[in-house]
């Protein structure tokens, strides 16, 4: 038992799934942690961890994950890959749905941000980061999740940015993190189980459902700097973001939606 949360009731939830639960007071990366262990062989089955502090959290792009302890949770977990590396498209997708589904019913106003951002009209609400580690001859998956869960003044400060938080009050904070954690957990699963890829209507059609941009013009920043301008149209069989550029659809696989507008600023 900790003050953060109850690690005796995290892992009896997680353990129904076969999911190891570690909490960890404080660590650089819950990420370059989980990375660690599979590298020493000592990962075997899905494994999840949660800090209450992190020193060296990591973002999308090589950036920081900024964070504070009480109103962020910092969420991994590692599970084996057994598919096609044309899965790993479709996975970040994949889980930014899958969870959006789930916090929509904690907080009506959640909306997904090609390729995996969790957001609200306040600003970003959660980032996904999917990294793969190989030992063994197998192929591991690392899923780092952030959360913004209660409102914090000091962190948007230090953030300098809009950001958004699933719950608006501060009460009964133990029980609703090990909610999230939960609803995290069972998201990657999920998709670890589902058949990979969005060529199926239904999927697509659950993007489109929470898609912020949907259908609205924003600036798109290739990765070649070049900044371009269209009309979103939701993400392709493959996972891509759809842009009607020039009344021509247009497919990307990489690059970063920018604020509405011509040339915009990062989110």
């Amino acid at each position: 038992m900790s003050d953060y949360l109850s690690i005796e009731s995290v892992s009896k939830k997680l353990s129904k799934q076969d999911i190891t639960f570690e909490f960890l007071p404080e660590v650089d990366s819950t990420n370059d942690y989980l990375k660690r262990k599979v590298l020493v062989g000592a990962v075997c089955g899905p494994y999840a961890v949660v800090a209450e502090k992190q020193v060296k959290g990591k973002g999308t792009k090589g950036r920081a994950w900024v964070d504070n302890s009480e109103s962020c949770l910092k969420f991994s977990m590692v599970v084996e890959h057994t598919g096609s590396t044309r899965d790993l498209m479709t996975l970040s997708p994949l889980l930014a749905v899958n969870i959006a589904e789930e916090f929509s019913k904690l907080n009506s106003k959640v909306k997904v941000k090609w390729p995996n951002d969790l957001m609200t009209s306040e600003g970003k609400l959660s980032g996904i980061l999917i990294e793969t580690v190989k030992y063994a001859g197998r192929v591991y998956l690392v899923f780092g999740i952030g959360v913004n869960l209660f409102p914090n003044c000091e962190l948007e400060e230090q953030i300098n940015r809009n950001i958004a938080f699933l719950f608006e009050e501060h009460s009964d904070k133990e029980a609703k993190r090990e909610d999230v954690i939960k609803i995290l957990a069972d998201s990657v699963l999920k998709i670890m189980n589902q058949s990979i890829g969005l060529q199926d209507t239904f999927l697509r059609e659950r993007w489109k459902k929470f898609d912020y941009f949907y259908q609205k013009t924003l600036s798109f920043r290739l990765p070649s700097q070049e900044i371009v301008e269209g009309t979103e149209n939701g993400i392709s069989s493959d996972g891509e973001i759809q842009l009607i550029i020039d009344d021509s659809l247009r497919k990307f696989n990489s690059g970063e939606i920018l604020k509405n507008g011509c040339g915009g600023q990062d989110f």
